[in-house]
């Protein structure tokens, strides 16, 4: 009987030290995990921010939009960024198209606004010209 109760108080001791061990495991496999977590959050946040294609060495090689974001060759007669030997007046060119293009608009809109004044004054005019001919067109019939 001492001898089957010293066996169960063991066995209870080694549960109690077995169930210790086991939630020390648990904590420090969680602490693992964590730890594994917060590492590849911050390796995933440091590639979205530094390593995007945008910030890379050989981005302007491989830019599509590279010809629209850069300056334009030259930008007058007197570009001092060419020498004698840059060959840089062409047949056709416009320098100037960005503000012919925004004179056109607004001769447009004036030619637009003066045909509808145009029109809405020939309405005015031309109003009371159906009632004057129905007149004269019933009298013409009453005449018959």
């Amino acid at each position: 009987a001492a001898r089957a109760k010293a066996e169960a108080e063991r066995s209870r001791v080694e549960d109690r030290e077995f169930l210790g061990v086991n939630r020390m495991l648990h904590i420090q496999e969680k602490e693992k995990n964590k730890a594994r977590f917060e590492a590849e959050r911050a390796a995933k946040e440091f590639s979205l921010n530094y390593l995007n294609f945008q910030s890379r060495d050989v981005f302007d090689l491989n830019d599509p939009k590279a010809v629209t974001k850069a300056a334009p060759t030259r930008a007058g007669d007197t570009d001092g960024r060419l020498g004698p030997a840059s060959f840089q007046k062409f047949n056709g060119e416009d320098l100037h198209k960005g503000e012919r293009d925004r004179q056109q608009k607004m001769q447009m809109s004036s030619i637009l606004e003066q045909q509808v004044f145009e029109k809405q004054m020939v309405r005015r005019l031309c109003d009371g010209d159906d009632d004057v001919y129905r007149q004269q067109a019933q009298e013409v019939i009453e005449m018959r």
